[in-house]
């Protein structure tokens, strides 16, 4: 037999900088509708803001790797049509294989889900912004 799951207030699931503020601000710059107060929508979007900034560098590193893997495809390749020894050959295609196993996902965790990532943080950041707007004008 399983218990009734157990109802508590939300904010006792937030982190504890958020919860640990002491009392909410309130007067004309509250927020009334929902739990949310200005001050914490301002937080959210600092947090938000960082991410973005963080999503684009892990983005544009990943596409990095990706370069650096392409450059050394073109170094193998040209570097194993001198190499003498036919016992290294096998290292040569497996490594090739290794780069560009690498490259592909770095390719596509920095460019395909590095935008998706991007745009879905600045979607949420916009539509923060609406609402703190419309809260302010209330």
């Amino acid at each position: 037999m399983s218990a009734a799951p157990i109802s508590h207030a939300y904010h006792d699931d937030l982190p504890a900088r958020f919860a640990s503020k002491g009392a909410r601000p309130s007067g004309p710059g509250s927020l009334d509708c929902g739990h949310l107060s200005l001050y914490t929508v301002d937080l959210i979007l600092q947090n938000l803001a960082a991410a973005y900034h963080v999503s684009l560098l892990n983005a544009r590193r990943h596409l990095g790797i990706f370069l650096l893997c392409i450059t050394a495809e073109v170094v193998l390749i040209l570097g194993s049509m001198w190499q003498p020894l036919n016992v290294l050959n096998p290292m040569f295609v497996l490594s090739g294989g290794v780069l560009a196993w690498l490259g592909t996902t770095m390719l596509y965790s920095g460019f395909i889900f590095g935008k998706w990532e991007a745009n879905t943080l600045m979607t949420v950041i916009e539509e923060l912004e609406l609402f703190k707007g419309r809260a302010e004008s209330e």
